[in-house]
């Protein structure tokens, strides 16, 4: 299982314990948050390490999901737990956060990037695809519908849907993408309309 936060009520505070991506059973800090309004502070060190990293590290499942941040890792985790779905869920500790001794860990693995719907998000996923792309079995990242609000994310996704998780399932795989590297910004050459040939930012 996975390390959940724990919540002080005497604080107000929610801790989120970061393990090692390195070495398993390792607490390397804590990330902090104190609710809305706040952002999530950290203890020295976290940013090196991926979010859930130890179970990843130890896991031989051969799907990886990234995530951008403490709840949305909670929340996809809880939605395929429910799901009875495999699959190993993990997270950056920020979107521009993927370091380069994090890309052999995704190895021969299908991996799906779902960061949030904004322009930091659509960039950092697009980043660390590219980074992974070499090494990976398969890389896909989550395309929000034009109509999505700005700054949606998978927290958001999931709470919206908490009462469909089979559909909310369903609903977010019919949103990914094959990640093709095109080094690229502009429209797709005439005549190719399938989504999966959109490139990606830089």
């Amino acid at each position: 299982a996975t390390n959940p936060p724990a919540f002080s009520p005497d604080k107000g505070r929610w801790f989120f314990p970061v393990f090692s991506s390195e070495k398993v059973d390792t607490l390397v800090g804590l990330r902090i948050w104190d609710g809305p309004q706040n952002p999530v502070m950290s203890t020295s060190g976290t940013q090196q390490h991926l979010l859930n990293g130890q179970q990843f590290i130890a896991s031989t499942d051969g799907t990886v999901y990234v995530c951008e941040g403490d709840w949305d890792r909670v929340a996809l985790e809880w939605l395929r737990v429910t799901n009875n779905q495999t699959g190993i869920v993990v997270a950056v500790p920020g979107s521009s956060t993927f370091k380069d001794k994090w890309v052999e860990l995704f190895k021969g693995k299908a991996v799906i990037f779902l960061y949030d719907n904004d322009e930091p998000g659509k960039i950092g996923q697009a980043k660390a695809a590219r980074m992974i792309a070499k090494v990976a079995k398969s890389v896909q990242l989550i395309l929000w519908p034009s109509v999505t609000a700005e700054k949606y994310d998978l927290n958001d996704f999931v709470s919206d849907r908490v009462r469909t998780p089979k559909a909310a399932w369903k609903e977010l795989h019919g949103m990914l993408v094959d990640f093709i590297d095109t080094e690229a910004s502009v429209v797709p050459n005439e005549g190719t309309t399938e989504d999966n040939r959109r490139p990606v930012p830089k």
